[in-house]
């Protein structure tokens, strides 16, 4: 827990507008935001649009590629979600650990951070990227278009032609479930034994915070319970409600 001298943290997070108040939607964002309420350790949040992280943030940090999350500790930025993790349980983990209490347990989390982007985040990212530029602000949008499709207008036209085919939607979410398989397996092996439902059956860690941080960006696409709420998966949805309860629940977080 945070003592009265520690420094205020302050956490930038991404919107899809200047100003909008509307949740964070960065999947590495809400890793952070996990890890912070597992340690119980206050923050502030300073959500930024792509256009402003890419301007103002980079300008305030000194870093022309700086990217979120960022944690403003004093005057340090912390970069990476698995960085700041590090910092925060050196910092903070005294209680409750975001690693647990074998040094291998680092590079397994670090382990599912890889495995959650290079594949658990596919299906997810083919459904929501194309749907986001049109949520951006027009300074966004533009970096948006130029960053994830090298303004290649065509390009983004055929992408979202293809995630409007119910088929092709279908698709992508039997393949995010597929995904989540291991992990409902894994789940349901703790409860017959008695433990709680967080991957290393003891409780939450950053491992949790992983796949939680894409969930939480599946949330912007309307159909997300057909890839998380699905019974084929009912560990995982169990797993789910434990983890929604300890960030404040279904108001903190993108399409309540």
């Amino acid at each position: 827990m945070a003592s009265s001298i520690d420094p205020e943290l302050e956490l930038f997070g991404l919107v899809t507008k200047p100003q909008d108040p509307s949740p964070n939607f960065s999947p590495f964002v809400w890793m952070t935001k996990v890890d912070l309420a597992i340690l119980g350790v206050p923050y502030k949040t300073n959500d930024k649009s792509f256009y402003e992280i890419r301007n103002d943030l980079a300008e305030l940090v000194g870093d022309p590629e700086v990217s979120v999350p960022t944690l403003k500790v004093g005057d340090t930025y912390l970069q990476d979600s698995f960085n700041i993790a590090l910092w925060l349980d050196e910092k903070y983990g005294k209680d409750n650990t975001l690693f647990g209490p074998s040094q291998n347990t680092k590079a397994h989390s670090k382990f599912l951070e890889q495995w959650a982007l290079w594949t658990l985040a596919v299906p997810i990212q083919a459904l929501n990227r194309s749907m986001m530029y049109f949520r951006l602000d027009p300074d966004s949008a533009a970096y948006y278009l130029r960053s994830r499709y090298n303004n290649n207008i065509p390009a983004l036209e055929r992408r979202v032609k293809e995630v409007s085919d119910p088929g092709y939607i279908a698709s992508q979410w039997a393949l995010l479930r597929s995904h989540l398989k291991p992990l409902n397996i894994l789940l349901g092996e703790h409860k017959a034994e008695g433990k709680r439902l967080f991957f290393d059956g003891e409780g939450p860690t950053h491992a949790d915070a992983v796949v939680f941080g894409w969930y939480a960006f599946t949330r912007e696409n309307t159909g997300w319970r057909e890839g998380w709420e699905n019974e084929e998966i009912g560990y995982v949805k169990k797993w789910l409600g434990n983890m929604i309860e300890l960030v404040g629940g279904e108001k903190e977080l993108p399409g309540r």
